[in-house]
């Protein structure tokens, strides 16, 4: 059965929300204090929130302080108003504060069955449709290589079937968008706003496509400007609802280093990559990372990435993951230009060259079959040659 909080003065509401709801949830009545909230909800965990905004403008402007902080604390929990929906002024503050439904507070018990109902269906469906894989790329430091190994590890989890979607939180811009040759538009501002509407419905809208792979792209930031209008408690949040919408979300945290996002993603991640370079600077920033993060629990799911290895540098793989104490490591070769060239092209590497070591490399991890190398010309020169048979021997030197 669901829980409802209702903040609330007015216990003859809460009454009528009983009854509207005696078969689908449980009601719990509370005094709407600001101060008190965080509290409240932890106590309760309510599945939804019904908050009363009475019918004056000093009741409105309360309960809007309320639905403010808690849409902040996570946005992902349903809310709904009860209020005077005659204003519509009114009614439009509070969706824009992140209310998903605004119910007239003489509304029939009938229809606050009806309206809240339907939002507790929503949750039903969604508890019904587990949540797809989480992929986190992240780099010690900035700019090690980790941005192109995010877009093209994305690109095979594409092709690889299902429908994958890459946040990549590459700042000051995106790097998929020039990568992929893709126009971007939509950015994770505009779902953490969009939160309490979103689903695939409008994410099919807003999102660009890369045709010849089917991922999808959303982006941190356009600009510098962007990324700092959202929290990391928006992103996780909105990372987590995405996942019911997706088979994989692959996420490129890049250089960001918030201890709150990165803990919370590589709490929920299936597979953490760490990407890291041949140089004690950067060796010395990952370690640095997970020591602030101190999650020894996530070390089997973390895979450092050795971005452009060179076996002439003395500096190993298996001395860096010591260093880390992370249990394993992948070398990705040296790509030369290449890789630079395909992404200026707006290519992805690993379409343009798929026999190359690089790619290979991330063919094993996205678990993409490598493609086989065409050596039909070697097997036949190799392949024994038939003999003809005697009886047409012979009818072929008849007279």
């Amino acid at each position: 059965m669901f829980r409802v909080l209702h903040l609330s003065h007015d216990t003859a509401m809460t009454e009528r929300l009983v009854a509207a709801l005696e078969t689908g949830a449980g009601v719990v009545r509370m005094d709407p204090v600001a101060e008190t909230l965080r509290e409240m909800a932890a106590s309760v965990r309510p599945d939804l929130v019904v908050v009363d905004f009475g019918v004056g403008q000093a009741e409105f402007d309360a309960a809007m302080l309320i639905v403010r902080a808690l849409h902040e604390a996570d946005p992902t929990r349903p809310l709904v108003a009860l209020g005077d929906e005659s204003s519509s002024s009114m009614v439009l503050a509070a969706v824009r504060a992140g209310v998903r439904d605004f119910i007239d507070h003489a509304a029939p018990v009938e229809v606050l069955q009806r309206q809240i109902g339907a939002q507790l269906d929503q949750l039903r469906r969604a508890a019904a449709h587990p949540a797809g894989r989480l992929v986190v790329i992240k780099a010690g430091q900035p700019n090690d290589g980790e941005g192109l190994f995010a877009v093209n590890y994305a690109v095979l989890e594409a092709q690889r079937g299902g429908e994958v979607l890459l946040v990549d939180c590459h700042l000051p811009s995106t790097i998929a968008g020039p990568a992929l040759d893709l126009g971007l538009n939509y950015v994770v501002r505009d779902a953490v706003h969009d939160l309490a509407r979103l689903d695939r419905t409008l994410l099919d809208t807003v999102l660009t496509r890369h045709r010849p792979s089917g991922l999808l792209v959303l982006p941190l930031a356009l600009g510098a400007q962007e990324a700092t209008e959202v929290t990391a408690t928006a992103i996780l949040a909105a990372v987590r609802l995405l996942r019911g919408m997706f088979s994989c979300v692959v996420v490129n945290l890049a250089g960001l280093q918030n201890v709150e996002l990165v803990g919370g993603l590589m709490a929920d991640a299936q597979q953490f990559y760490l990407v890291a370079s041949q140089r004690l600077t950067s060796v010395k920033a990952c370690r640095d990372m997970l020591t602030r993060l101190a999650a020894p629990e996530a070390e089997a799911r973390i895979t450092l990435v050795v971005s452009e290895h060179d076996p002439a540098i003395t500096l190993t793989d298996v001395q860096m993951r010591t260093v880390l104490g992370v249990a394993r490591s992948v070398r990705l070769p040296r790509t030369g230009a290449g890789l630079v060239n395909a992404a200026n092209k707006g290519v992805p590497f690993v379409t343009e060259q798929p026999r190359a070591p690089y790619a290979r490399v991330l063919q094993g991890l996205a678990g993409t079959p490598a493609r086989p190398a065409r050596l039909g010309w070697l097997r036949r020169m190799l392949a024994p040659r038939a003999r003809p048979s005697p009886l047409l021997r012979s009818a072929h030197t008849a007279p």
